[in-house]
């Protein structure tokens, strides 16, 4: 079998499956490449998502936390939801002023878009304001007590949320503290509380061991039970020797736990209360000065006499309510009662085994006459 080779011309070129690269056109194999081309289809543009309408946030009250309000995102009309098509990060959200949302585009979408809303103050009015306890008053100074308040569960901060006005809040009675917002807060609130006065519980004491009105040892009055009981108890002790009208006072102040260390006469109670001076004699007596007509007293104000002016005296002002109530609770119907208080003071001036009874009297009788008498008030009493 013979074997035929086909010798070509010098010059001629190897057929065309010598460069594979080279296709004919409309040839199969070419066909087969413009079709793999035609599946590679290109990527969407992103949209920017500042292109999106954001309906407006509406202001927030201030909560004392991060307030982070849902925004409503729409693009051509189409609902975008949160964490598929955006993602919303909060700024200056807790406290009164311009909070700020930045919405990122997420996915199909590109770029931030930024809105803002207001967090406008909180009505304290409708905060939390505890109940202030009564308190003690001197009438010399003004008693502020710090009241507590809550708003959202929060105490608020003094200086800071609120300040505080008061009123009427160095006289016994009813004092008003106005607690204005501040801050992230507005408006105001009111809360009341008692005033007391610290010489009280001094002068229904006095009154409980005095008879109810002017008594005296040649009418057979020597002192009430309570009196002599209180007498007898500590002249057993040997606190004093009893003088004058001191016993009476003295037994009123240690009874009343007021001042154990008050003095056993007129001329040591001088002493002991710095009479002749302006600086006070010891931090337990505030000197009022010099007593007038129509000087305000409070009930548990001493008055005591000017011994350099001839006045060897002291006695009490109880006021007219607390006379009335403690003989209507206290002495009515016992050894005590000699009828209606005749007077606001409560002062001894007879002699009964060296001391002297208590009784409720009027001006005219509880000063003996005398006009020198200057006024004392306990201020810091020992029971306190």
């Amino acid at each position: 079998m013979l074997s035929l080779m086909l010798v070509l011309p010098v010059g001629l070129a190897a057929p065309a499956e010598a460069h594979a690269g080279e296709l004919e056109a409309g040839s199969p194999s070419a066909q087969v490449v413009k079709s793999t081309h035609a599946k590679k289809a290109k990527k969407p543009k992103k949209v920017f998502i500042g292109k999106a309408k954001a309906a407006d946030v509406k202001s927030r009250v201030y909560t004392g936390k991060e307030i982070k309000p849902a925004v409503k995102l729409t693009y051509k009309g189409r609902k975008l939801k949160k964490d598929r098509d955006y993602t919303l990060e909060y700024s200056s959200n807790v406290n009164v002023g311009t909070a700020k949302i930045v919405i990122r585009g997420a996915q199909r979408f590109k770029g931030k878009k930024v809105i803002k809303f207001d967090i406008v103050k909180a009505e304290i009015s409708k905060a939390k304001v505890a109940k202030i306890a009564s308190k003690y008053t001197t009438g010399l100074s003004a008693v502020k007590p710090a009241p507590e308040v809550t708003r959202f569960g929060l105490p608020l901060k003094k200086g800071r949320d609120y300040t505080v006005a008061y009123r009427n809040n160095v006289m016994p009675g009813k004092a008003i503290a106005t607690i204005k917002g501040k801050g992230n807060y507005t408006g105001s609130a009111v809360v009341t509380f008692k005033l007391i006065n610290m010489g009280d519980s001094l002068a229904r004491k006095a009154c409980k061991l005095s008879y109810s009105q002017e008594s005296l040892v040649s009418d057979g009055f020597k002192g009430t039970n309570s009196y002599l009981s209180a007498y007898e108890k500590y002249k057993a002790k040997g606190v004093w020797t009893p003088i004058s009208c001191s016993v009476g006072m003295h037994i009123a102040i240690r009874a009343a736990k007021y001042d154990a260390d008050f003095t056993i006469n007129t001329e040591k109670d001088c002493k002991y209360l710095n009479f002749w001076s302006d600086e006070p004699g010891n931090d337990k007596w505030a000197c009022l000065g010099y007593f007038y007509s129509d000087m305000e007293l409070l009930p548990g104000d001493i008055l005591l006499g000017d011994k350099k002016k001839g006045v060897n005296h002291i006695f009490m002002y109880v006021g007219d309510d607390i006379a009335q109530k403690v003989y209507k609770t206290n002495l009515k119907g016992t050894d005590a009662d000699r009828g209606s208080p005749a007077g606001p003071w409560v002062s001894s001036h007879v002699r009964y085994r060296g001391g002297s009874a208590l009784c409720m009297c009027d001006w005219r009788r509880a000063s003996s006459g005398h006009k020198s008498f200057k006024v004392f008030r306990c201020i810091d009493p020992d029971c306190r």
